[in-house]
């Protein structure tokens, strides 16, 4: 089984990224194939809506960038864990960019070609209440469950980790965050 982590914070200590190794080291030892994609450091360019991915026959994006990587593990894939921190009240701009990219997944005949993706979502954020930004979460999970027609099979958010690697204290938190892994298995 292959399992893709799309990490999708900016930060150099990131979090999120954090919890989300913590995780694979979990899925590795349990046999598990692991890749991870940082959105920040590749070139992807936001989808263009041109349609060329419902026009043509090869189920290609035509933007030409490193989102063709990603494309391309997860036609091999089992699942993806998305991992992003929350800013200004909703998921980062690189894990929207990651999502919207998926249109060329949704447009074509790929989950007939590769399957459906099992998802879990990995969630860090400053404030501390999980339930807070609850209604972009759900925009997510609406989205791969309705849209891209992925299956989500879990989501856990990780609060109180505004200031860069605080989540490297919070035992509990990695625990969670191995848990939603486990969840792929």
């Amino acid at each position: 089984m292959k399992i893709i982590g799309i990490t999708c914070s900016p930060r150099p200590k990131s979090n999120s990224r954090y919890a989300l190794e913590e995780a694979f080291k979990t899925l590795k030892n349990e046999g598990m194939e692991t890749e991870i994609f940082d959105m920040n450091k590749l070139d992807v360019k936001p989808c263009q809506g041109c349609d060329f991915c419902k026009t043509n026959d090869e189920q290609k994006c035509a933007v030409k960038d490193d989102m063709q990587d990603i494309y391309e593990s997860l036609k091999t894939a089992d699942g993806i864990l998305l991992a992003s921190p929350i800013y200004m009240g909703q998921l980062s701009a690189q894990a929207k960019i990651f999502l919207d990219r998926l249109y060329a997944y949704f447009m074509s005949n790929w989950t007939e070609k590769y399957g459906a993706k099992k998802v879990a979502i990995l969630i860090t954020q400053g404030q501390p209440g999980k339930d807070l930004y609850k209604t972009n979460i759900d925009t997510y999970i609406f989205n791969f469950e309705n849209i891209v027609k992925f299956q989500v099979i879990g989501t856990q958010v990780l609060t109180e980790n505004n200031e860069p690697a605080a989540i490297t204290e919070k035992d509990e938190q990695i625990e969670e965050a191995i848990a939603l892994a486990k969840k792929f298995l």
